[in-house]
């Protein structure tokens, strides 16, 4: 209970328990307020502003992000707050997409399952810097008691101003990428990819890709029945039991197999 979790430019991340210096629904709470807080000072009118909130496949990931829309929602803002887990680029494109003020990302990245995350990114895109990240640390010490209506979470998705991004950004996502590297549009082949018989097996090693990497692979032109995917290690498993070698790809009985 000694002392707080230290906001900086990556945000806060730590252990998952009780305490002002571990990460769990008060800190997420306290933090977001704060950081409501300090658009205030930044923005005139919250009521025009938008702001993007995400989360991966870690335990309590949604719950917290579920706390960071709330809080947001109640300070007057519209939020994107995205339908499942999601990679932390989406976050940030997102931002970029909509022109909101910023973004959360809830995630602790490669840090060991005990531990979660909230990684904040300004309305440029990038994460936070000084003096950013010092006046929302202030801002978080100056309003400390948590507001009532803040732990409500029962309808949060079903507020008018909470809009699911999920399907428009990723669907503009893969748009934007084939314009800014138009070598992909050639490299391709989706003729050729449309008559692969080979087989594919994927595993999202307990990630947020097994939603992703498929639909990217289809917009590729590889049939469904081509891909088969490792059931054991996609979502719900987030207590990650199964350990995998690191590997980029490998050939095994005629399965191209990849790990992302």
């Amino acid at each position: 209970m000694v002392g707080r979790l230290h906001f900086g430019t990556a945000g806060i991340r730590g252990e998952m328990a009780a305490g002002f210096n571990r990460i769990n629904d008060l800190v997420i709470i306290q933090t977001t307020q704060g950081l409501l807080r300090y658009l205030k000072q930044v923005h005139k009118d919250l009521s025009t502003c938008s702001y993007v909130v995400g989360y991966d496949g870690r335990h309590n990931s949604e719950r917290f992000a579920l706390y960071v829309a709330n809080v947001l929602l109640n300070g007057g803002l519209k939020v994107y707050l995205f339908a499942q887990v999601v990679a932390t680029p989406l976050v940030s494109y997102a931002v970029k997409k909509y022109g909101a003020v910023g973004g959360v990302m809830v995630t602790a990245s490669h840090n060991p399952k005990k531990d979660n995350g909230y990684k904040v990114f300004w309305s440029d895109a990038a994460q936070i810097i000084n003096p950013h990240d010092m006046k929302i640390t202030q801002a978080i010490l100056d309003e400390l008691e948590p507001r009532p209506e803040n732990w409500d979470l029962s309808k949060v998705r079903q507020r008018e101003c909470c809009v699911d991004p999920l399907q428009d950004v990723f669907d503009s996502y893969v748009k934007d990428i084939l314009i800014i590297m138009p070598f992909l549009q050639y490299a391709v082949f989706r003729n050729l990819n449309e008559k692969a018989s080979f087989k594919m097996t994927y595993s999202a090693i307990h990630g947020v890709g097994y939603y992703y990497v498929p639909k990217m692979l289809a917009s590729f032109g590889f049939p469904e029945k081509n891909l088969v995917i490792v059931e054991e290690q996609v979502r719900g498993k987030a207590f990650w039991q199964i350990i995998l070698c690191v590997c980029s790809a490998v050939i095994i009985n005629g399965y191209f197999l990849f790990l992302l």
